[in-house]
């Protein structure tokens, strides 16, 4: 073996061959043993004289990558290498060091996400950032390379600190990449989740006796976690269990534990009938599970290893005493008690579970109305929070499936406010959420179950706060198709849908909607939102607004367009739809109306009327009912626009007279509702002054010329509160708000009794039916500079409805510990930044000023910050700039510029070392920092957080810029190397094109082989020997040279 790696003339293979020879004396020397015989010295010196011949820059018999990745996998496996030669190849690995550098993020390891802003994006992106090894818990690092030590170390932390967050769940799966349905199990997150349950019993210890505390609702957090890992099988209830009893054996830890048995309990009581007894071994909870593991090592005929334990048969007994206790009251928690210890046991479990059905089902006998005058169930008042809280996830699960039995009548009022608080419960997702999006609906629909249907879709508008992303998505889908075929008369059911989709429209984030562009184009008629990032080129888009223009043709108005994308207002600019013609448009309506006065009979008149080839100029009452949601929504358009015509025509008298017969048409004749006007209204291209009249017309509706809305806002805010969770009235409240003002949706001749059939309303109101309507008026106002003040009139006196939007912008305290289960957002972190956006953007600056004033917090500020927080305030500053429009963290650019340009780059110190000049982590430990590091950093932390919009257009001009910048990179490198006699920092620059080996032919292949060759053959001998296995060029004309 010594014989065969001493010779030299071995030395002369191609640079594969020299990676298979180093690897081979690696794999020898290994074997050689530390204490030797001096008459090996000469071989084993001879030994390093070839590897570090093989390793010499200067000679560069191979790629230093290859080399550094043979050495790497050569040490993985813990073995250390033969003393002589261990000195050798670590002082090779550590030249790498500036490489590894230039390929890290600066404060990787401190930079955190915000559960639902962050994560969403960035997975189906592909991005990586947040991804973490499942078995390890380490970062997915390019290369073996000589990273930081910090890299290579398990993130317990982030794993840690992302579970601990509400709503999580899908996030963990994407960052362990995890699959649900593989039922892999991942020991990792089982460590973390046991450490999560310890901290919330330390916590417990630490309570001053407040029930609505942060811990009560980590604790609740907890018990959803453990159930959705668990139930995929990819964590181990048992091994939990064991894993719990070593880290609090011995530690007193009492005030936590009733919580804890209850998290216990909440799978126990659901999983012990699947499970063998041998598998599963408040304060009731404990009770609870003993007499469950009872209950199934008596059906198995197993004996258990112990009598119940003397503390709990107190406890026990109590049970037994009430088990057959039929009159008990639904405040009583003893209904609880019994369904949480005997769901497995049919013989107990019948009597408390009908007490729960019969309380919001009623017994049949009862009936109560609905606002239409419909007859429903007699129970009013649901379940409350408490009380299902206080249930295990078996017994919820039992409900639920109670909740979908048929009924001869309108369903209780009841059960339609439990059956929605049921759903925000996220560990009885797929008979919950899930089975209402993809099964409950389309079942309904298929049956033609309007009234139904309509019931759910108030649901989900008025209950459902916070729902997942793709659930939205979805459900619009399904809307959509639903809108294409509502029946004629059903009026009510049509507006119904359109409310529920422009607030799901509204409610969706960029974040949020941006991965569902990429269906377009195999789902052109699912509804797709396009992002608001100023980076999107017109090329990547114009396909998507191709393909919804062919569908949905629209235009915006000018001022709108000056606040879009550069790429989407170049689009809607030079394609515009045909306008029509207002001078004709009121022509054709004078005709229609000549029309209409000379046809004496009524059947004429609806014939002529309701006819689809007659053009949507003139709607008649007496055909509404026969024109259906389609043809109604195109004569709305069309009257639109006839309005904002008349009133720019007609003089001040005629203008009043036009306001009160249109408030006639909207109070009086019920034609059309006034959000459904006002919607219209706001969403049409009107330009210059007819703008102004358009605006005009919804302020007079709203504030001056009639109070008819004015009071119904007024009302309902003084008589309901939007925490609709924790009322046992809210039945009462609504029946009292309809019956003072009914709402109809026919037009009912008033001499006769109406004859329309209503659908059932159990939570809706024009009030809160307009509030997305209200987000876009006051969105198209804002575009408007001359219409600001309208906006301050429309807050001031219409501004207390928005207590009941689902987003709310502030309260008092600022971010409370509250029930994140009935908030659109799913954690205080999302809360906090999306409050946080809303002040900026309000200040009365521009974009640039705030977004430099960020900035400047951590580059001109950072004295004022403690030092081991500075990554921490990066980040923060990161995801607030990429939450914000691209005005606001462009500046970031301009920042880069100045520090390219600064004196310290432009014209260095004669001993200045960039990578410890740009070494962010290591010049801060020490105090040496530099502007330029700083800034490199924040444009580290600020990229890690960018959403789709802000990086999706990389991949569509990457290919282009990287095959310039390489280009450009090596004529760089020219010039450097044809003015300078002596270079430094050969080997790092030829360090990272080996790195950039790789990445070069993933993305451009041979590309830019020409150039690059071109290159490499001015370069000066050093760097040609360096480079020549980056270029096409022969070895032996590289030696030669």
């Amino acid at each position: 073996m010594y014989k065969y790696v001493c010779h030299p003339t071995r030395l002369t293979v191609d640079y594969k061959g020299c990676r298979d020879f180093l690897r081979l004396i690696l794999e020898k020397a290994q074997s050689i043993p530390t204490v030797e015989n001096v008459c090996t010295v000469k071989l084993i010196n001879s030994i390093c004289s070839v590897v570090g011949y093989i390793l010499d820059r200067n000679a560069c018999l191979l790629p230093s990558y290859f080399a550094v990745n043979e050495i790497t996998k050569f040490l993985s496996d813990g073995k250390p290498p033969h003393w002589k030669l261990g000195e050798l190849l670590s002082n090779f690995v550590q030249t790498f060091r500036p490489a590894a550098h230039m390929v890290t993020v600066s404060g990787r390891t401190q930079l955190l996400p915000v559960v639902g802003l962050c994560s969403v994006g960035h997975a189906a992106a592909g991005n990586n950032f947040w991804k973490l090894n499942p078995n390890t818990l380490r970062f997915q690092l390019s290369g073996p390379l000589p990273y930081d030590k910090e890299l290579t170390e398990a993130q317990t932390g982030l794993l840690r600190y992302v579970l601990e967050q509400p709503y999580s769940r899908e996030m963990v799966c994407s960052m362990l990449g995890l699959n649900k349905q593989m039922k892999q199990r991942c020991s990792v997150l089982e460590e973390q989740l046991v450490e999560l349950v310890v901290l919330a019993m330390e916590r417990s210890e630490q309570e001053m006796g407040e029930e609505d505390s942060a811990n009560q609702w980590l604790w609740q957090h907890l018990s959803s976690q453990l159930i959705f890992f668990v139930l995929f099988a990819i964590a181990s209830f048992p091994h939990m269990v064991l894993a719990l009893y070593e880290r609090l054996k011995g530690r007193n830890l009492r005030r936590g534990r009733d919580h804890l048995m209850w998290v216990l309990l909440q799978f126990i009581s659901g999983s012990i009938q699947k499970n063998p007894v041998a598998s599963s071994t408040h304060k009731m909870a404990v009770t609870c599970i003993w007499i469950h593991l009872c209950r199934k090592a008596q059906s198995e005929k197993v004996k258990l290893l112990r009598p119940m334990p003397h503390a709990l048969q107190g406890h026990d007994e109590f049970l037994k005493q009430i088990v057959n206790v039929k009159n008990l009251p639904m405040i009583d928690y003893k209904i609880a008690l019994l369904c949480n210890a005997y769901s497995t046991n049919t013989d107990y479990f019948a009597l408390p579970m009908g007490l729960l059905v019969e309380s919001i089902y009623g017994n049949g006998q009862k009936t109560t109305l609905l606002p239409g005058n419909i007859t429903a169930a007699m129970p009013t008042q649901p379940l409350p929070m408490s009380m299902l809280d206080s249930l295990t996830v078996h017994t919820k699960m039992r409900v639920m499936r109670q909740a979908q039995a048929k009924s001869n009548v309108a369903l209780a009022p009841a059960l339609v406010e439990t059956y929605s608080r049921l759903l925000v419960y996220m560990e009885i997702e797929s008979l919950g959420i899930k089975g209402f999006i993809s099964q409950l609906l389309p079942t309904v629909f298929k049956s033609n179950a309007w009234g139904i249907l309509h019931t759910l879709l108030e649901m989900f508008s008025y209950r459902l706060h916070h729902t997942q992303p793709h659930y939205r998505v979805q459900l619009l889908s399904q809307l959509h198709t639903l809108a294409s075929v509502q029946p004629t008369n059903q009026t009510q059911l049509h507006l119904c849908v359109e409310s529920t989709a422009l607030k799901l429209i509204m409610g969706l984030g960029s974040w949020e909607v941006q991965p569902q562009l990429s269906r377009v184009f195999t789902e052109p008629k699912s509804l797709s939102l396009l992002s608001s990032s100023e980076t999107l080129s017109s090329s990547w888009c114009k396909d998507i607004l191709t393909t919804i223009m062919q569908h949905t043709p629209h235009g915006w108005s000018s001022h709108t367009l000056a606040c879009f994308p550069t790429a989407l207002a170049d689009f809607f600019t030079q394609n515009p739809i045909p306008k029509d013609d207002k001078q004709a448009l009121k022509r054709n309506v004078e005709t229609e109306y000549r029309k209409w006065k000379s046809m004496a009979s009524e059947n004429d008149l609806i014939s002529h009327f309701s006819t689809s080839q007659n053009p949507p100029l003139f709607l008649c009452v007496l055909v509404l009912e026969r024109l259906g949601p389609r043809a109604l929504a195109a004569h709305l358009r069309i009257f639109a626009d006839y309005l904002v015509y008349e009133f720019s025509a007609s003089p001040p008298p005629k203008v009043t007279k036009c306001l009160e017969a249109l408030n006639d048409l909207i109070w009086k004749c019920n034609v059309v509702p006034i959000d459904r006007l006002i919607l219209c209204l706001a969403l049409r291209s009107f330009q210059s002054a007819e703008v102004q009249v358009c605006y005009f017309i919804i302020s007079q509706l709203l504030l001056k010329r009639s109070a008819e809305f004015k009071n119904r806002v007024h009302d309902f805010v003084k008589e309901n509160s939007p925490e609709h969770w924790l009322q046992s009235n809210w039945h009462e409240k609504h029946m009292a708000f309809h019956r003072k003002y009914p709402e109809k949706f026919f037009y009912e001749d008033m001499t006769t009794q109406s004859q329309h059939q209503y659908l059932p309303v159990y939570f809706g109101n024009v009030c809160i039916r307009f509030l997305p309507v209200f987000d876009l008026v006051i969105h198209r106002f804002l575009e408007l500079p001359a219409a600001h003040k309208t906006v301050e009139q429309l807050l001031d006196h219409l501004g207390m409805l928005y207590k009941f939007h689902a987003i709310k912008c502030v309260s008092s305290p600022p971010f409370p510990n509250c029930d994140w289960r009935f908030n659109e957002f799913p954690n205080p972190s999302a809360h906090a930044l999306h409050a946080t956006c809303i002040e900026l953007m309000a200040l009365p600056v521009s974009s640039q000023a705030v977004g430099n004033a960020l900035i400047d917090i951590v580059l001109k500020g950072a004295s004022q910050i403690p030092r081991e927080k500075i990554i921490s305030w990066m980040n923060c500053i990161g995801m607030v700039l990429t939450a914000l429009p691209d005005g606001y963290w462009q500046v970031l650019n301009d920042r880069v510029i100045e520090v390219l340009q600064s004196p310290a780059l432009c014209q260095p110190a004669s001993d200045s070392n960039p990578f410890h000049m740009f070494n962010f982590m290591t010049t801060h430990q020490v105090v040496g920092e530099l502007p330029c590091s700083y800034v490199l950093a924040m444009c580290h932390a600020l990229w890690q957080h960018a959403s789709i919009g802000q990086i999706s257009v990389l991949p569509q001009i990457f290919l282009k810029l990287y095959l310039q910048l390489t280009v450009e990179l090596y004529e760089m490198l020219e010039t450097v190397d044809k003015f300078n006699s002596h270079l430094r920092f050969m080997d790092p620059i030829s360090d990272f094109l080996s790195v950039s080996y790789h990445i070069k032919y993933m993305f451009v292949g041979d590309g830019v082989k020409t150039e690059v060759e071109k290159v490499i053959c001015k370069l000066s001998t050093p760097l040609q020997v360096r480079l020549r296995f980056i270029s096409h060029h022969s070895k032996e004309e590289a030696a030669s040279s």
